[in-house]
């Protein structure tokens, strides 16, 4: 059964090493209408961009604590998977404050928004 068909996903983390192998077996097996790739990375979502090629990928520059531009990004949307993380050793090592910090936030962001409806309607 293919979940992906015709739908469009917005993947968090998307450059990452995860959302490039699922970016790349969605677009070959699961046509997809469209892939929303959400991440912090511009140099990194412009060399996908040029890699993949493919008028079915978006690019969202953002990050997952900030949750007026992940609202944006959902909007429309009718999957959303999340796989952004600060995941980097020496970074997390020195960062030992923040190291949780984009997984744990969206995990506190992405329960509100599971309701497309819900993200979108305004903060309490």
């Amino acid at each position: 059964m293919n979940h992906f068909e015709g739908r469009t996903i917005l993947l968090t983390g998307g450059t990452g090493s995860f959302g490039q192998h699922f970016t790349r077996t969605a677009l070959e097996k699961w046509n997809p209408s469209a892939i929303r790739i959400f991440s912090r990375d511009e140099l990194k979502q412009t060399d996908m961009e040029r890699k993949f090629d493919d008028p079915r990928l978006r690019f969202f520059i953002g990050d997952v604590r900030d949750r007026d531009r992940l609202r944006r990004a959902i909007e429309g949307a009718d999957v959303v998977i999340h796989a952004a993380a600060l995941k980097h050793v020496p970074v997390c090592e020195y960062n030992r404050s923040r190291r949780s910090r984009p997984t744990s936030s969206a995990r506190r962001t992405s329960p509100r928004c599971a309701s497309m409806q819900a993200c979108l309607e305004p903060s309490p």
